[in-house]
């Protein structure tokens, strides 16, 4: 249980990064925390703060390099994918065929998306494409999430979204 409570927050983490895209001032104030190292964290009571220090902490995430963490910057679909790749503990993949032309061994995130593939977490945007530095999509995020915690089944009704359609491959996962 308390695994699966991990890797849900790991998750929920992922949705907050991907979505956070607001402006902060950042307090000139020394903090000692796992993300100290990053020139662009937050302050102490900022919302997110916390969060992120738990996620270095855990080695979910890592920063876009040694002194930044890439607060406002938008996740990517590899490094989506990676995030939910390390809360499940960076499972050696079983197989080393890739589907995706533009997935290269030696990428960071290129053992996460053979994981992901074999896990139902995606698809990729096409049988040969995974897209790893576009811009991950909030129908992606959320999509990446459902698959990772084995697309449970859900009772919940229709999302009531105009923009969510009946058959879309996010509507599953926008309903639970």
């Amino acid at each position: 249980m308390r695994k699966q409570l991990r890797k849900l927050l790991s998750l929920l983490l992922a949705v907050v990064l991907a979505a956070s895209a607001m402006p902060l001032s950042y307090a000139a104030e020394t903090h000692n925390c796992p993300g100290a190292r990053f020139d662009d964290m937050p302050p102490v009571e900022h919302w997110s703060h916390a969060a992120i220090d738990w996620a270095v902490e855990h080695g979910y995430v890592a920063g876009v390099s040694e002194t930044s963490f890439g607060l406002n910057a938008a996740c990517t679909r590899a490094q989506i994918v990676t995030i939910l790749w390390r809360a499940a503990g960076s499972p050696v993949p079983v197989s080393d065929f890739c589907p995706f032309e533009d997935v290269r061994p030696g990428a960071y995130y290129y053992d996460a998306v053979l994981w992901a593939v074999e896990n139902g977490v995606t698809n990729g945007v096409s049988k040969t494409c995974f897209a790893p530095h576009d811009t991950a999509t909030r129908a992606q995020v959320v999509t990446f999430l459902y698959g990772a915690m084995g697309k449970p089944e859900t009772d919940e009704a229709d999302p009531g979204f105009v923009d969510v359609k009946t058959g879309s491959y996010y509507y599953n996962p926008v309903r639970w």
